[in-house]
């Protein structure tokens, strides 16, 4: 397939997506979404005739790929009066704030007093796995030596931030070769492996005040550098799911006091 990294990642957030409406049961209401990166769930949303509106940072990577309309905000304060939306949505932004619970804050007061959050996050096997394709696609890069260690392509670090062409030193490049990067705000490359976990988020969301009423894996496999990208289709990524591990998690919550409604 001659997919770039966007498209290809398109194509697994539209799968996922699917996957999460029929075990949220769709999406009820005014919907709003968190980190709408290049939109394109939002669009997908659209079509699905979901009044959706979509928050995201002027400084997001994928701010020249947009295919929805998009708010920006600070990547804190939600733009909108007290008890705005039926349901919350974010896909693979939360484990990227650093103000978690700050924003967590702001959610529950946008949010009507019955409404659901439903948020998407990467897995720990997801962590695991991308740790031990970081050296393939380190690989790939060596036999195909094009002058310098470089993100590999597809790799979860996002677009290349241009306040940082310059040239990395050596000691930089090898660091960076040998130690994969993190993904989000916690930890390392090697503790994601805990932070990820759905416990860690379980009791998280918690001590946020939120109800959790379902936690679920998202039945897809794939890693970070995405190594294999469009030679396994998605039909074999749902499988290799229940051998390897599924690469996201799906938790619904409500606000607390909302259990039996």
């Amino acid at each position: 397939m001659g997919d770039t990294v966007l498209q290809w990642l398109d194509r697994v957030r539209a799968a996922e997506l699917d996957s999460i409406l029929v075990r949220a049961n769709g999406l009820e209401g005014k919907v709003l979404e968190i980190g709408g990166g290049t939109g394109s769930q939002a669009a997908a949303l659209q079509r699905r005739g979901v009044d959706i509106t979509s928050i995201e940072m002027a400084a997001s990577n994928y701010r020249h790929a947009r295919v929805f309309p998009m708010i920006e905000y600070d990547g804190v304060h939600i733009p909108f009066e007290d008890e705005t939306f039926d349901t919350l949505f974010s896909s693979n932004v939360l484990e990227h704030v650093p103000h978690l619970d700050i924003l967590q804050t702001e959610m529950m007061r946008v949010l009507k007093p019955k409404g659901r959050a439903i948020h998407v996050m990467p897995s720990h096997t997801w962590r695991l796995w991308s740790n031990v394709t970081h050296y393939v696609s380190l690989m790939q890069k060596l036999i195909s030596f094009s002058g310098g260690v470089r993100v590999a392509e597809g790799s979860s670090s996002g677009a290349s931030d241009p306040s940082q062409a310059a040239s990395p030193s050596l000691a930089s490049r090898l660091k960076r070769a040998v130690i994969p990067a993190r993904h989000g705000e916690r930890g390392n490359a090697f503790t994601e492996v805990f932070y990820f976990r759905p416990s860690w988020w379980r009791n998280h969301f918690e001590k946020a005040g939120w109800i959790v009423e379902d936690v679920s894996p998202v039945p897809l496999f794939y890693t970070g550098y995405m190594v294999l990208k469009g030679r396994l289709d998605l039909s074999s990524r749902r499988k290799l799911a229940g051998y390897f591990g599924s690469a996201s998690t799906c938790f619904i919550l409500s606000k607390s006091g909302n259990a039996g409604d």
